[in-house]
């Protein structure tokens, strides 16, 4: 499985702004004790949040994708080749971009709404929720995991990262899958990312 850098770009972004210095140690947060290792495929501009001490302190990054499913995918972040599903591959990407964040996961079988924890939280949505071109977003019949995502979304209560997809096809228009109507519920909302 190679990296996909439309998760890291916005990890990175959410983890560096701090948003309102959520992320940054200050007199309340005692420094992490993870030392993190750049990779080649993560973000340059990285090591210098790093640095100024960006490493997730105060964030709760839940990851939203498969975590049970016999599907495993074969990879090397920089630590060695090994074989996981997905979500385990995202959640280590995740870990490695924000080494002192809280880690959460939750399965895509589980439809119910996703919880969010106390402070600044960072949903990652890299999955689809698929259907043939000509739909209308308002109207469709969305499960209670997405609805909660969009909602957060629209509310600014968590930074939604969402894949905008692995084969190159903008955000609305059909692929090999159909539509991607989660992406474009997203659209637009107060604190999606693509």
């Amino acid at each position: 499985m190679s990296p996909r850098p439309a998760l890291l770009l916005p990890l990175l972004l959410a983890i560096a702004t701090g948003f309102a210095q959520a992320g940054k140690p200050n007199d309340a947060t005692a420094t992490s004790l993870a030392t993190p290792v750049l990779q080649g495929w993560m973000h340059t501009d990285l090591g210098p949040a790093w640095a100024q001490g960006y490493k997730g302190q105060g964030i709760t990054v839940k990851v939203v994708d498969d975590f049970a499913s016999s599907t495993t995918y074969g990879g090397n972040l920089g630590d060695g080749s090994m074989s996981q599903r997905h979500g385990e591959w995202t959640l280590k990407e995740a870990s490695m971009v924000a080494p002192s964040a809280t880690f959460k996961t939750h399965d895509l079988g589980n439809t119910s709404s996703v919880s969010l924890s106390r402070g600044l939280n960072v949903l990652n949505a890299s999955y689809g929720t698929y259907g043939p071109a000509g739909l209308n977003t308002s109207t469709l019949a969305f499960t209670p995991r997405d609805n909660s995502i969009i909602s957060y979304a629209g509310s600014g209560s968590a930074v939604v990262s969402k894949a905008a997809g692995n084969d190159s096809v903008p955000i609305g228009s059909a692929g090999a899958l159909g539509v991607d109507y989660l992406n474009l519920a997203l659209r637009g909302r107060a604190s999606a990312i693509y």
